[in-house]
This record gives C-alpha cells, sequence and structure tokens, in this order.
C-alpha cells in the first residue's frame, strides 16, 4: 500500500510539501530578493511605524532570506522564523536567525503573541489555506498587524500552473517522464525567463541555472498550489477580525498583497 493511501489527504500533502521544498530551497538570488523587498512598501510601513519594537513572525521563511533583510534593515531583537522544510531552516540557522520547524496549519505558539506577521507565499502552499489563514489571526495580538501575499486568481499564472505545470507533475509519476522532466524542463524555463528579462527589463545577466531549476519547481512542480481573489480575502479578513489597511497587486499581478490589523 502508498504512503498517500495510508494517511489522510491533509497530512500526506504537508509530507508531500515539507519533501518538496527540502529537495528545492527557494534559494534564489539573495541581492536580488533584497532589492524586492525594498520595493515591498507594505513591510517597510508595517516595521518603521513599530520602530523595531515587538514580536515579529515569519511564518514560511524557507532559507530565511526575508527574515534576514528584517533583522537588519530594521533591527529587529524578537524575530522567530519558522518553516515545514527542515533543510531550510539548517540554511536559515546560517543567517543567526531564530528557527522553528512549523505546521502552518497548526502553528506552536500561544494566541495573542504576535505584533506583526510576515506570510508572504506561503498558506496557498497549504492543503487548507483559510485554516492557515485563521491560524494567523489566532496567533496576532490585537492591533497587530500581518503582511500577506497570496497567489492571484485572475493571472494568466493560474492556468500556466493548472494545465502546463499540471502536465509536467503527471509526467513526473514515470520513471521516462521524471528524467525528462528533471533535465528539459528547468531548461526550458531558464531559456524563456532569460527571454523575458532581456526583453522586458533590458536584464542581460542570466540568473544561475541552480536558481533556475529551484524557481521551476517551485511555480509547476509544487504539490499545492490554491489561488484565491480579493473578495475571497477581503471574507476571510471581516470573519477573522481584520480590517484592510491597504491591498494592490505585485509580481505583475500574479500576487495579491495586504497589509491588515487585528480589531
Amino acid at each position: 500500500m502508498s504512503l498517500k493511501n495510508k494517511l489522510p489527504k491533509e497530512i500526506f500533502l504537508k509530507r508531500l510539501t515539507q519533501s518538496h521544498y527540502d529537495s528545492h530551497h527557494f534559494n534564489y538570488d539573495t541581492e536580488s530578493r533584497f532589492k524586492a523587498f525594498k520595493k515591498e512598501r507594505y513591510i517597510s510601513e508595517i516595521l518603521s511605524e513599530r520602530k523595531g519594537k515587538g514580536r515579529v513572525f515569519d511564518i514560511g521563511c524557507g532559507e530565511g532570506v526575508l527574515s534576514s533583510y528584517i533583522k537588519s534593515i530594521f533591527k529587529i531583537k524578537k524575530l522567530y522564523a519558522g518553516d515545514i522544510s527542515l533543510e531550510s531552516l539548517k540554511e536559515a540557522k546560517q543567517k543567526r536567525i531564530v528557527v522553528i520547524n512549523l505546521d502552518t496549519l497548526a502553528l506552536p505558539f500561544k494566541s495573542d503573541v504576535a505584533d506583526v506577521i510576515i506570510s508572504g507565499g506561503v498558506i496557498h502552499h497549504t492543503p487548507n489555506p483559510r485554516q492557515a489563514f485563521s491560524e494567523l489571526s489566532r496567533i496576532a495580538k490585537k492591533r497587530g498587524e500581518v503582511w500577506l501575499a497570496i497567489y492571484n486568481k485572475n493571472h494568466p499564472y493560474f492556468y500556466l500552473y493548472r494545465y502546463f505545470g499540471g502536465f509536467f507533475r503527471i509526467m513526473r509519476k514515470y520513471f521516462i517522464g521524471k528524467t525528462l522532466v528533471n533535465y528539459t524542463g528547468p531548461f526550458l524555463f531558464y531559456c524563456s525567463y532569460y527571454a523575458l528579462q532581456v526583453v522586458y527589463r533590458r536584464n542581460l545577466k542570466p540568473m544561475p541555472y541552480h536558481q533556475a531549476i529551484n524557481m521551476f519547481y517551485d511555480l509547476f512542480l509544487t504539490p499545492v498550489a490554491s489561488f484565491h481573489t480579493f473578495k475571497e480575502i477581503e471574507l476571510w479578513a471581516k470573519e477573522d477580525g481584520f480590517q484592510i489597511i491597504s491591498k494592490r497587486t505585485e509580481v505583475a499581478g500574479q500576487i495579491l498583497s495586504f497589509r491588515l490589523k487585528k480589531s
């Protein structure tokens, strides 16, 4: 009997996600990501207004690049970074960050402890994003704030993940298909991404190939990805006692970004 048949679906998907990100870390170029973080004004607004005070939780921190940025730029003393991937946390730990192995659907923290929660591109990789959102609400203090970034259902990436990525995910179930995907998929993505950079950003510097591999796996082969709308997240926020301070799209519309405050 397969592992899938032995375990409840939610547990199976969580373990599959953990295994996926253990093998393919979210380790994109640190320098370019730091530049991207500087453009993310919600993080800057929240942390600047609080003047580095309070407990900050980076839920789904990966290798800790964002946590490292927050710690160095905003001088946060009480910063806690957590992720489901043990291998990613090993890398984050090298950045002298307090790391915690966690399940976003059942956070290992007491209620009402977080002044600021960072959740960038995380809850849409869980089997139950609504429950994950409620966990963020549970640990947030009254007047605590959340930066939430989540996939936009009204974006072409929704169809790319479902159909283009779906084709690759099905192929990987078979030995020959897995070999073809592992070698051809990242190469095609690398060439396409570089061409788009040249055309739209006038950037002639290609990304390191290992980053293209991990980016391809994150975008198309990640086992769980859900897509949402502004209206849906607004409803969740209302149900869980959050006020939406501001919202916008990012990454050419691929991401919905929110600044939330708990009432």
